[in-house]
């Protein structure tokens, strides 16, 4: 008697545990802060990217040229561009090449409001030399209401080929901040061989990604599809990236604007939009 009734009882508990699982409303993944923080972070760091290696390719004094046509091209309207450190030495020593925005809000060209430093440090090589490199540092850098920090370290691997990767980034907005760094391969398609002119550049970006979004939940990433960038945008125009959020999954990014600050996440299938926010 004894027996059947454990086992009645058993057999109840396990009914029981069946129906509530059966009953159990499914949860539906709908995270998109994960996707909308790295739209933010590939927007403002991308632009980083592509003035640091104009500016990198037109100052003379890092590339071993005499010709000073563009050594005060200035890389945005308003920031003031200056050299420092071991200039009559270099090669020999470091040399930062500083773009100043004097702690003024002004219109850059992609008519973004920027502030703050961007300094680009060269030590011991010419940068035109395969294999040099520079690390280019914001402080104080603001793109919009949206501060970046973090090292970009870029390096020389071929003919307007570099790697470029960011340590220790932190994008940071009214109320919320977010971890992001990443590791690239960015190549120069149009535009390296007018160094007075940003308005004709354009880059392709692959690689990959990780971070931390704002609520605290971490993701990593790829470039799936290459990122097509023009500094006159100054927004992604083409390009897919697969995103996945910690214990989610996998979804995609992608970018097929006109210039504007959408994109699109497709999510089990479906499409929505995302804004920089």
């Amino acid at each position: 008697m004894k027996g059947m009734f454990k086992q009645t009882v058993g057999s109840c508990l396990l009914i029981g545990l069946l129906v509530f699982s059966a009953c159990k409303k499914t949860e539906i993944d709908r995270e998109m802060q994960s996707a909308q923080d790295l739209h933010l972070a590939e927007t403002v760091c991308n632009q980083i990217i592509a003035i640091a290696l104009a500016e990198a390719h037109a100052e003379p004094l890092v590339n071993n040229r005499t010709d000073s046509t563009d050594s005060n091209r200035l890389a945005v309207d308003c920031a003031s561009k200056g050299l420092f450190g071991q200039v009559a030495n270099f090669p020999g020593g470091t040399v930062t090449l500083s773009l100043d925005y004097n702690g003024v809000a002004c219109a850059d060209i992609d008519n973004k409001a920027r502030q703050g430093n961007l300094s680009l440090v060269f030590t011991n090589n010419y940068w035109s030399n395969r294999n040099a490199s520079f690390v280019a540092s914001p402080s104080g850098y603001f793109d919009e209401t949206v501060m970046v920090n973090g090292n970009f370290n870029f390096r020389h691997v071929g003919t307007d080929t570099f790697e470029v990767t960011l340590e220790f980034g932190k994008i940071t907005g009214s109320g919320f901040s977010f971890a992001y760094t990443f590791s690239k391969q960015v190549y120069w398609t149009q535009g390296s061989d007018t160094d007075a002119n940003l308005t004709d550049d354009v880059f392709v970006m692959e690689g990959s990604f990780e971070g931390t979004n704002r609520n605290g939940r971490s993701f990593t990433g790829a470039i799936e599809t290459p990122i097509v960038w023009e500094t006159v945008c100054g927004y992604s125009k083409i390009g897919e990236v697969t995103i996945v959020p910690s214990a989610l999954a996998a979804r995609k990014v992608i970018y097929r604007t006109n210039c504007m600050n959408t994109a699109t996440l497709n999510l089990h299938g479906e499409d929505s939009a995302l804004s920089l926010k």
